[in-house]
């Protein structure tokens, strides 16, 4: 299509418009205009054996010299043609290239867009696995927009259109989504006057990048269509709804440039695609052909494609824009019969989408040929389609020029050529871009193209018009697809529907009417779905516009009228606490903090009937202590609810589950059950260390005394690990409080300051027989275990560090420095000892888990009933909880575990002794985690 022509059906847009919005009931459109035809155009003889009749036609008149019309693209006796095929993309290429042509785009595995000799275009599609050749198809066509009224003032400052709030757009934009981060593709037609103006006025922001090309070539987006003001009101309206997303415009003239221009868009990260414009037919009508394959391939780019179902429907009021039936012949004269005696069919003349029949992938399809005339008696005749539909064209007759002055009424008649495989049962089909046809008809008008779309991330959007309404628009394209024709289901279309004829500051005082309105409603909400991160493919942002955002109208259900219902966003924020429902841990209670202690909450879903909201706000036991948030004392601990017996006790210290009747004493009284309050006295030494000497209560703060009168306290015993009652717990004659190391007797002081521990040699404080100190670790040669380990065996299992210790000590150096291993058992091997090794990650060392049965190499349960894995998962359910593995604790506590009993799991310690401190209290912060 070249740019000329795209100028030309501009200015018939403009004549049709005014006709469509004046002339409500043209009076040449009527049935009592009936006629049959009484010429049979013969399809013209010709040597040039060409499927296409345009294309066989111009070759004769260029074989003679003669000039050609505007319908057909000569450059350099070189006719632009789209070549269907079904090759690789070099081997096509290689094709044309070697006939002396020049490629200009493709569809990959579909069409290639060239220049190519006319003298070789025999030759070209004659080759094997050429299918058709055929002048480009004009792809991308502005939509015909029904007439609409005044809504806004012109150049009255900012308009916001009513889609914005009709969709909820304007609550999403109160908690901050705005579409940021999103990119929206545009295909359209833009002036750059136009454009400015609204920029000017906030309406749209400036370009993020544009594209224009036209045939391959490149072309100056703003200047293509002088007076454009499709594309510009289509960006007010994706701006209205997501005024945070960037904007890229692109303007089209083929399929193959639309390629391109998808290509371009997936280049700058563009998510989403917005295209409100019609083309002639190039399928069947079930989601396959050309322009669906661009589709495709944008989703599979990961972009979400919206299309305009097309405004060729009516509520009965006038006339629509579709026409539908079957082959009939009453008087088997070869013409179609519209109607009983009526082999004419008047039309508005625009653009005209095509006719096309159900022979697609037919082995033998019928051939019929299209005529137009200008007069309702057939008497004037203007031209006629003649491809060969058993040469190879497909079942399309496309080149159908109609006479735009006068009434604009022109008449439609479709002649039996070949029979083929039988007229019985062909369904036919004709549409026009929104004029009047005389036999109309509204199911299956929104089966054209793009708008029959198949694609998982590619929807159809019809009208709700008037905008504040809940009716479909008399305009808005109906489904079903022809899916049905082709052995298939019949799919519904449009998918879903959006408000029309709304605001708008380019097209003021008028609204900008028509499902090229609605179809950037939907893009612009999807923008707002993607930037809150409720989907992210298109596959995803379609679901969830059709599952979450479509409020059904009309008939109860899904229909081919408004698909799945009117686009409408659900609530973003119910409680109005400016978090977004789908982050919300209460997302009908009012929360700023949103916090959930517990982590129970699942943003956005309500529990089940028996459970509770997961977030703080309104989750009626924040702790899981199993007592209500307003009874307990301390909502967020669990170790603390409720002292129902008055016993001073807190009912949940020692479990974290209110049972008064195991709560015990709390002599201090602290609030905590003596049983599992690990510090009776709360004098800082545990109960489980007062408890092993005589010198020392649990009952009474002691920690400041110093019973055995070494210099240490109580306090200092404790943390130092030394005896509170023996004033010289390692017996080296040196009293603790001034013992360099009062655990060991080889270490106690340096007297005479020769750096070498006077106790080294005989564990007795002798300076004169301390010697020399060869690793400086403060302990003599002759006495040190390890003399040449400045640590000097720091956990003390005997082995060494580094080598050179003195005999009974054997091996080489310690598996773990740190951490006694007397034995040095490596479970793996792997180097690193099992009293250290960490083999699973699951925070239990090799060592306590091979002596507690479980598995160091896996850090979690693999099968109930097998003890394999994670040690705190006492029953094996791959959660740590405190009705399945801390209530266990209940009855052992201070009991031996005993072996091969099954509680040995309890003792996490190894010290043969179930207590809280050394094993219960392991549970703290653990409850609530999980493993897999």
């Amino acid at each position: 299509m070249t740019l000329a022509r795209l100028l030309a059906l501009f200015a018939a847009l403009l004549i049709v418009s005014c006709f469509s919005a004046e002339a409500q009931q043209p009076p040449a459109l009527t049935h009592e205009d009936a006629q049959v035809v009484d010429i049979q155009p013969a399809r013209p003889a010709s040597s040039v054996a060409l499927a296409s009749g345009a294309l066989r036609s111009a070759v004769e008149l260029l074989e003679r010299g003669q000039a050609l019309g505007p319908a057909i693209d000569v450059v350099d006796s070189k006719i632009r043609v789209e070549v269907l095929h079904d090759l690789g993309s070099s081997e096509i290429s290689a094709v044309i290239t070697d006939l002396g042509g020049t490629v200009e785009g493709e569809v990959e595995g579909v069409l290639v867009q060239a220049l190519v000799p006319f003298d070789r275009l025999v030759a070209l599609e004659s080759h094997a696995g050429v299918q058709f050749v055929r002048p480009p198809l004009e792809a991308n066509v502005p939509i015909l927009p029904p007439s609409g009224e005044a809504t806004a003032p012109q150049n009255g400052g900012s308009v916001v259109g009513e889609e914005v709030a009709k969709t909820n757009a304007d609550q999403w934009h109160s908690v901050g989504y705005t579409g940021a981060g999103v990119r929206v593709g545009i295909v359209d037609y833009f002036d750059e006057t136009v454009w400015n103006d609204a920029q000017g006025a906030g309406e749209v922001p400036a370009a993020a990048g544009t594209f224009c090309q036209c045939d391959g070539s490149a072309c100056n987006i703003w200047t293509v269509v002088p007076d454009a003001q499709h594309g510009t009101a289509v960006s007010e309206i994706i701006h209205e709804m997501a005024p945070g997303a960037q904007l890229y415009l692109a303007t089209v003239c083929t399929v193959s440039d639309l390629q391109d221009a998808v290509d371009y868009f997936d280049t700058q990260g563009v998510d989403i695609i917005s295209r409100s414009l019609t083309a002639q037919y190039d399928g069947p009508g079930d989601g396959t052909g050309p322009i669906a394959t661009v589709i495709d391939n944008a989703v599979a780019d990961g972009m979400v494609w919206f299309n305009s179902a097309g405004n060729n429907a009516n509520d009965g009021s006038y006339y629509g824009s579709y026409w539908r039936g079957q082959w009939a012949d009453a008087n088997a004269n070869d013409w179609l019969d519209f109607a009983p005696g009526d082999e004419l069919m008047g039309f508005g003349c625009w653009f005209i989408n095509g006719v096309r029949w159900s022979d697609f992938g037919a082995g033998s399809p019928t051939d019929y040929d299209v005529c137009v005339f200008d007069d309702p008696a057939g008497e004037t005749l203007i031209d006629c389609s003649f491809n060969d539909q058993t040469t190879g064209a497909p079942p399309l007759e496309l080149d159908l020029p109609c006479n735009p002055g006068g009434d604009a009424v022109d008449y439609l008649a479709i002649n039996l050529w070949d029979a083929g495989n039988g007229t019985s049962g062909d369904v036919l089909e004709f549409m026009t871009n929104g004029s009047p046809v005389e036999y109309w008809q509204n199911p299956y008008s929104a089966s054209g193209p793009a708008s029959d779309t198949a694609s998982p991330g590619g929807l159809s959007i019809g009208a709700v018009d008037p905008p504040l309404g809940i009716e479909i628009a008399p305009y808005s394209s109906q489904g079903p697809t022809n899916d049905g024709l082709y052995g298939g289901t019949d799919r519904m279309k449009p998918d879903i529907s959006a408000a029309a004829c709304v605001a708008s500051f380019t097209y003021a005082p008028g609204c900008f009417n028509g499902t090229s309105a609605a179809t950037p409603a939907a893009a612009g909400a999807a923008a707002l779905i993607i930037e809150a991160g409720l989907a992210t493919t298109p596959a995803q942002v379609k679901t969830y516009l059709l599952s979450n955002a479509a409020v059904d109208r009309g008939a109860p259900g899904p229909d081919n009228v408004f698909g799945e219902g009117e686009l409408v966003l659900g609530s973003i924020d119910a409680d109005g606490d400016t978090v977004p429902d789908h982050v919300d841990t209460c997302p009908e209670t009012y929360d700023t903090g949103n916090g959930d202690y517990d982590g129970d909450g699942v943003p956005g879903s309500q529990p089940p009937p028996s459970a509770t909201w997961g977030g703080d706000a309104c989750d009626a036991d924040d702790d899981n202590d199993t007592v209500l948030d307003g009874d307990d004392v301390d909502p967020l601990d669990e170790f603390a609810c409720q002292d129902l017996d008055a016993d001073t006790c807190d009912d949940c210290s020692v479990l974290g589950v209110a049972d008064p009747s195991d709560d015990g004493p709390d002599n201090e009284p602290d609030g905590l059950c003596d049983d599992g309050d690990p510090d009776d006295d709360n004098d800082g030494p545990l109960d489980t260390w007062e408890n092993g000497y005589a010198c020392t209560d649990k009952w009474t703060a002691d920690a400041s005394d110093d019973d055995d009168t070494d210099g240490l306290t109580h306090a200092q015993e404790y943390a130092a690990a030394t005896h509170p009652c023996d004033p010289d717990t390692d017996d080296d004659t040196v009293l603790d409080g001034t013992d360099t190391d009062p655990l060991d007797p080889y270490v106690c002081q340096d007297v005479d300051s020769d750096t070498c521990d006077d106790c080294s040699v005989l564990g007795v404080a002798d300076p004169s027989q301390d010697g020399t100190d060869a690793d400086s670790d403060g302990a003599c040669d002759a006495g040190d275990v390890c003399t040449n380990d400045p640590d000097d065996d720091a956990d003390n299992d005997g082995i060494c560090v580094a080598s050179g210790y003195l005999p009974p000590k054997t091996g080489d150096n310690d598996n773990c420095p740190a951490d006694a291993n007397p034995g040095q058992e490596d479970f793996e091997p792997d180097g690193i000892g099992d009293a250290c090794d960490h083999s699973d990650g699951d925070d239990f060392v090799d060592a306590v888990e091979l002596y507690l049965a479980t598995d160091p190499l896996d850090d979690c349960t693999d099968e109930i009933g097998v003890h394999d894995a994670w040690p705190l998962d006492i029953n094996m359910d791959k959660g740590v909880t405190v009705v399945g593995d801390a209530l266990n604790f209940r009855d052992r506590i201070g009991a031996a575990p005993g072996d091969p009993e099954w509680w040995q799991r309890l003792d996490f310690n190894m010290d043969n002794d179930i207590t809280v401190v050394g094993d219960a209290l392991l549970f703290a912060g653990m409850i609530g985690e999980g493993c897999t």
